[in-house]
């Protein structure tokens, strides 16, 4: 029997799929193996992206023993470790944010998400950012802003 896990964070909707009789995970874009998934996607939610993604991690760290079949990527085993180091990935953007907010109080400005955005850490980097890629880097820049309280800042 396949068993519904309900994981919000990379799409208000997200599911991720359990076989518990053969032990195994079907992460869709939830858990990446070898990059970071992108959250918030697929339009506006109610709730937080961030703070979703994070109570979704802790429902597939419960599955330490499945083999996971992400939506992207190849198979891999160690879940709980890998969904870990995914949350702590997107709680750091919170820190850099939070950190270029504070900064900005203190200067007495209030950024634009662009200018936020331009000051973060990218693995592409800034200036390789292009297309949907760059609309997703705003998109969660917002996401992250919102998430340290500072809600209604200029848009782009």
């Amino acid at each position: 029997m396949i068993r519904v896990l309900a994981t919000p964070g990379h799409t208000g909707g997200h599911i991720c799929l359990v076989d518990e009789r053969r032990k195994l995970l079907f992460t869709g874009d939830h858990v990446l193996p070898a990059v970071f998934p992108g959250l918030g996607l697929g339009g506006p939610t109610v709730t937080n992206p961030l703070a979703d993604y994070a109570e979704s991690v802790r429902r597939v760290c419960r599955y330490p023993e499945h083999e996971v079949l992400p939506g992207h990527g190849h198979r891999f085993t160690g879940v709980a470790d890998r969904a870990r180091e995914c949350l702590e990935h997107q709680l750091q953007r919170t820190r850099q944010v939070a950190a270029a907010l504070e900064e900005a109080r203190t200067r007495s400005t209030v950024p634009t998400v662009w200018e936020l955005a331009a000051g973060l850490t990218w693995s592409a980097g800034w200036a390789g950012l292009q297309g949907f890629q760059l609309l997703s880097a705003l998109s969660q820049t917002a996401m992250h802003r919102d998430h340290v309280g500072e809600p209604g800042a200029p848009a782009p």
